[in-house]
Formats: C-alpha cells, sequence, structure tokens
C-alpha cells in the first residue's frame, strides 16, 4: 500500500514580529563613481533571493528605493511602515501585498502604484519562486512633505488646517488614509452597505455560476 503524499508545507513569514525592510538586509559592497547623491547598496540576508536594493537619498526624507532581485524560493516579509507616500513602479516581477485580513494587492509587471502609508502600518508582501523584481520606488517621508506643503496651510479649509496644527501631518494622514463610515461627505466614505456594484455581482454570480466547475475572473480597472 502506498503511503498518502503529504501535504506541501505552508511558507511562513520570514520574520512574525513585523520590522523595517532594510532589517532583512545588509550593507552589501557599493557600487563605485563619484556620485555626490548618498546611497547605500543592500544585498539580502536571507536564503533564497539574490541581487541586491539601493537606497539613494536626493533630500532629508526624499529617496528613491531601487530593486533588482532573484527569488529562488518564495519569501513573505511582515513589515512595519513609518508614515511615508510611495510612488512605486515595477518594472518585473510580481507580488502580493496583504495590509489586511482580506485586504489583498497584487501588483505585476509594468505596473504603478501610490502607496500612503500611516504610521506604524503592518503589511505582508511575498513573492513567488522564479520571480525576478526590478522596481523603482520614490519615497517622501512625513517630515518632507509637511515641510514642503507648509506654505499650503493657509488656503487648507480651516478645520482641516486646525487639525493638522493640533495633531501634526502624521495624524492627518492616518486619519485620511484609514477611511470612515460616518460622514458620506467625507474623504474616503466606505458607505453603510454594500455597493451597487457589489450587489450587482452577487446576483450575477448566483444566477450564472452556481453550476460552474471552474470560474475565471478578470478584473478591469
Amino acid at each position: 500500500m502506498k503511503a498518502a503524499p503529504q501535504p506541501a508545507p505552508v511558507p511562513q513569514p520570514l520574520c512574525v514580529e513585523p520590522r523595517s525592510v532594510f532589517s532583512y538586509y545588509h550593507l552589501a559592497d557599493q557600487p563605485g563613481g563619484s556620485d555626490s547623491r548618498q546611497s547605500l547598496r543592500f544585498a539580502p540576508s536571507f536564503e533564497g533571493a539574490e541581487g541586491f536594493r539601493e537606497l539613494i537619498e536626493l533630500r532629508p526624507g526624499f529617496q528613491v528605493l531601487l530593486g533588482d532581485l532573484h527569488y529562488g524560493s518564495k519569501v513573505e516579509f511582515n513589515l512595519r511602515e513609518s508614515a511615508s507616500l510611495k510612488f512605486h513602479y515595477r518594472l518585473s516581477g510580481v507580488s502580493d501585498i496583504r495590509v489586511s485580513e482580506d485586504g489583498l494587492i497584487h501588483i505585476d509587471d509594468h505596473t504603478g502604484g501610490v502607496l500612503l502609508h500611516p504610521d506604524g502600518i503592518v503589511k505582508q508582501e511575498s513573492y513567488l519562486a522564479g520571480q525576478h523584481e526590478r522596481s523603482v520606488t520614490l519615497i517622501c517621508s512625513s517630515a518632507f512633505l509637511s515641510e514642503r506643503l507648509a506654505h499650503l496651510g493657509a488656503q487648507l479649509p480651516t478645520a482641516i488646517a486646525a487639525y493638522i496644527a493640533s495633531n501634526g501631518m502624521k495624524a492627518w494622514q492616518q486619519a485620511v488614509s484609514a477611511g470612515q463610515h460616518t460622514h458620506p461627505e467625507g474623504l474616503f466614505f466606505g458607505g453603510h452597505t454594500p455597493t451597487w456594484s457589489h450587489q450587482t455581482l452577487r446576483h450575477v454570480l448566483q444566477d450564472h455560476a452556481q453550476h460552474c466547475k471552474r470560474l475565471g475572473w478578470i478584473d478591469l480597472h
């Protein structure tokens, strides 16, 4: 009698406790040249990947992060982010980012996105084996944004300007990006009930997908 096949082990995060992305890397041999910008190159400290990330500081709190990494096995990062605004461009390599239990974001080749991170937000990012990530990320820290946007304070609505003056830009970023379900006319209102598109989709699936053995799903934006 043949033994029953054992299920494949479930990949575990490299670190259970969320931490900074650079704690997964160590300083590598620095690229040569006479570039006056401050830059540091990092190599992965974990198994299953080779390549580098290079952090270039253009101004205090304003940085460019370059990525060129080959993943030989699946890896998952458990990250804790500081308050920042990021513009991410993925030239190649796909990954999944989970910010909450039901908040999965898929990043594909040749895509770009804007990430607004409240201070202390925790996220998980995973890469499948065989992926070659090449990416460019522009990072604006909360302090950099506060300095650059300070002159716009007089143009802000009184309530917003007062909130920022009392609580700081970090608190404002977190309040805005977290969403809300109490003020229908406010920013990022999530509603009180499922949206019309949600309800329509559920009806379509109930009417046409109950007898499907396989279902193909294409989400266009």
